[in-house]
Protein backbone atom coordinates (compact mmCIF):
# COMPACT_ATOMS: atom_id res chain seq x y z
CA UNK A 1 0.00 0.00 0.00
CA UNK A 2 1.27 3.22 -0.73
CA UNK A 3 1.77 6.67 1.34
CA UNK A 4 -0.29 8.62 0.20
CA UNK A 5 -2.94 8.62 -2.92
CA UNK A 6 -2.92 9.66 -5.86
CA UNK A 7 -5.47 9.94 -8.69
CA UNK A 8 -5.60 6.30 -10.11
CA UNK A 9 -4.87 4.42 -7.23
CA UNK A 10 -6.80 1.41 -6.44
CA UNK A 11 -9.06 2.60 -3.56
CA UNK A 12 -9.88 -1.29 -2.19
CA UNK A 13 -8.66 -1.22 1.30
CA UNK A 14 -8.80 -3.97 3.84
CA UNK A 15 -10.74 -3.35 7.44
CA UNK A 16 -7.69 -4.20 9.03
CA UNK A 17 -5.75 -1.12 7.22
CA UNK A 18 -8.46 1.21 7.53
CA UNK A 19 -6.73 2.53 10.91
CA UNK A 20 -3.10 2.86 9.83
CA UNK A 21 -4.42 4.55 6.63
CA UNK A 22 -6.69 7.05 9.14
CA UNK A 23 -3.64 7.98 11.08
CA UNK A 24 -1.48 8.93 7.55
CA UNK A 25 -1.10 12.11 7.58
CA UNK A 26 -1.18 15.01 4.30
CA UNK A 27 2.74 15.65 2.92
CA UNK A 28 3.84 18.96 5.39
CA UNK A 29 1.10 18.41 7.91
CA UNK A 30 0.25 17.08 10.71
CA UNK A 31 -3.31 17.32 10.54
CA UNK A 32 -4.55 13.17 10.12
CA UNK A 33 -6.71 13.11 6.91
CA UNK A 34 -8.03 9.38 5.92
CA UNK A 35 -7.12 8.58 2.21
CA UNK A 36 -10.09 9.15 0.27
CA UNK A 37 -10.23 12.71 1.27
CA UNK A 38 -7.33 12.97 -1.57
CA UNK A 39 -9.39 11.91 -4.52
CA UNK A 40 -10.62 15.07 -6.37
CA UNK A 41 -14.59 15.15 -6.82
CA UNK A 42 -15.05 16.19 -10.74
CA UNK A 43 -18.38 17.23 -11.63
CA UNK A 44 -20.17 18.13 -15.34
CA UNK A 45 -21.77 21.40 -15.29
CA UNK A 46 -23.36 24.48 -17.23
CA UNK A 47 -22.59 28.00 -16.43
CA UNK A 48 -26.01 30.14 -16.24
CA UNK A 49 -27.07 33.34 -18.28
CA UNK A 50 -24.19 35.34 -16.65
CA UNK A 51 -21.31 32.72 -17.42
CA UNK A 52 -18.68 32.94 -14.68
CA UNK A 53 -16.20 36.14 -14.05
CA UNK A 54 -12.49 36.32 -14.31
CA UNK A 55 -10.03 36.65 -11.95
CA UNK A 56 -9.27 39.87 -11.24
CA UNK A 57 -5.59 40.34 -9.69
CA UNK A 58 -5.59 37.90 -7.09
CA UNK A 59 -9.64 38.28 -6.27
CA UNK A 60 -10.94 34.78 -7.85
CA UNK A 61 -13.88 35.45 -10.39
CA UNK A 62 -17.44 33.21 -9.58
CA UNK A 63 -20.56 32.57 -11.11
CA UNK A 64 -23.50 30.11 -10.80
CA UNK A 65 -23.00 26.80 -12.52
CA UNK A 66 -26.05 24.02 -12.49
CA UNK A 67 -24.80 20.31 -11.99
CA UNK A 68 -24.79 17.73 -14.53
CA UNK A 69 -24.28 13.95 -14.38
CA UNK A 70 -23.68 11.54 -17.00
CA UNK A 71 -26.94 9.54 -17.70
CA UNK A 72 -27.96 6.67 -20.32
CA UNK A 73 -26.47 6.78 -23.62
CA UNK A 74 -23.86 9.38 -22.31
CA UNK A 75 -26.68 12.18 -22.15
CA UNK A 76 -25.54 14.89 -19.63
CA UNK A 77 -28.98 15.52 -17.39
CA UNK A 78 -29.20 18.25 -14.90
CA UNK A 79 -29.28 17.30 -11.22
CA UNK A 80 -30.95 20.96 -10.82
CA UNK A 81 -28.63 21.65 -8.26
CA UNK A 82 -27.38 25.11 -8.27
CA UNK A 83 -23.17 26.70 -6.92
CA UNK A 84 -21.15 28.91 -6.69
CA UNK A 85 -18.23 28.37 -8.55
CA UNK A 86 -14.65 30.41 -8.75
CA UNK A 87 -12.86 31.03 -11.79
CA UNK A 88 -8.70 31.35 -11.19
CA UNK A 89 -8.15 31.85 -15.22
CA UNK A 90 -8.36 35.65 -16.31
CA UNK A 91 -10.49 34.35 -19.21
CA UNK A 92 -14.37 34.57 -18.35
CA UNK A 93 -16.63 31.37 -18.96
CA UNK A 94 -19.27 32.10 -21.61
CA UNK A 95 -22.88 31.57 -20.37
CA UNK A 96 -24.20 28.16 -20.99
CA UNK A 97 -20.92 26.83 -21.54
CA UNK A 98 -20.21 23.38 -20.18
CA UNK A 99 -17.37 22.79 -17.81
CA UNK A 100 -15.95 20.24 -15.90
CA UNK A 101 -15.60 21.56 -12.54
CA UNK A 102 -13.87 20.42 -9.08
CA UNK A 103 -14.35 20.76 -5.59
CA UNK A 104 -11.21 22.53 -3.64
CA UNK A 105 -9.60 20.17 -0.65
CA UNK A 106 -9.28 22.46 2.19
CA UNK A 107 -12.71 25.26 1.39
CA UNK A 108 -14.73 22.86 -0.27
CA UNK A 109 -15.19 25.38 -2.61
CA UNK A 110 -16.18 24.78 -6.53
CA UNK A 111 -13.67 25.28 -8.89
CA UNK A 112 -13.58 25.33 -12.99
CA UNK A 113 -11.24 23.37 -14.14
CA UNK A 114 -12.14 23.52 -17.66
CA UNK A 115 -14.52 24.93 -20.39
CA UNK A 116 -15.71 23.67 -23.23
CA UNK A 117 -14.30 25.36 -26.65
CA UNK A 118 -18.13 26.04 -27.98
CA UNK A 119 -21.29 26.97 -26.21
CA UNK A 120 -23.92 24.58 -24.74
CA UNK A 121 -27.20 23.62 -27.27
Amino acid sequence: MSEFAFPGDPLEIKASEWNQVRRQTKPNSTQAVPRAQFIPETYYAKAGSGGVSARSGSTLGSGTVTLYYRGASNVLTTTGIQVTCYNISGTAVDADAWLIISREYTSRDFVVVVESCEAAS
